[in-house]
């Protein structure tokens, strides 16, 4: 799988950028599914969670998955380049790729984490920690906007954390 993921990156001109460690993170947390399924927040998903023009009865093999998958993190990387203005290393991007994949470039730009992040402040776990929750379904929850803790959710941003806070020299 690994000689799979380097040829994904070679092909799509990600050489000069290693991202197995979102890719690892991401293939973990988000299950490969060929068929459409909703995610927690209820959105009609396929692969590993894309979310893009997805449809019932569409397949997506696992090759294709994963191509979509890098096709997306490497559209990522331009984003997060034009939004953080701080040096990353290459762990720090890698975790906020997947944390990105995760909660979508939008809510990303308007977090907290960015703006604390963009001061310096790389002491970001608890900024990391705040987003482990979903939105209750209707018939779980009366009160509006109400959220509740998610275990998936809750492991992964201990892996994206972790990941972070590993030393590497900044380029």
């Amino acid at each position: 799988m690994i000689l799979i993921i380097t040829l994904l990156l070679l092909t799509q001109g990600l050489h000069c950028q290693d991202i197995t460690g979102a890719i690892d993170i991401i293939k973990h947390c988000e299950v490969y599914s060929s068929t459409p399924y909703m995610d927690l927040d209820s959105n009609l998903a396929i692969g590993y969670g894309y979310k893009v023009n997805v449809r019932y009865g569409q397949f997506m093999s696992e090759i294709e998955a994963s191509n979509k998958m890098v096709e997306d993190l490497r559209c990522q990387i331009k984003r997060l380049n034009k939004l953080v203005k701080v040096k990353l290393n290459n762990n720090q991007l890698n975790a906020l790729l997947s944390l990105v994949y995760n909660i979508g470039i939008g809510n990303f730009a308007r977090s907290d984490l960015l703006r604390k992040l963009n001061k310096g402040n790389y002491e970001l776990e608890s900024e990391f920690m705040r987003w482990i929750y979903v939105r209750c379904r209707n018939q779980e929850c009366d009160i509006e906007n109400c959220k509740k803790k998610q275990g998936g959710l809750v492991k992964r941003r201990i892996k994206e954390w972790k990941l972070f806070n590993l030393n590497e020299k900044i380029k």
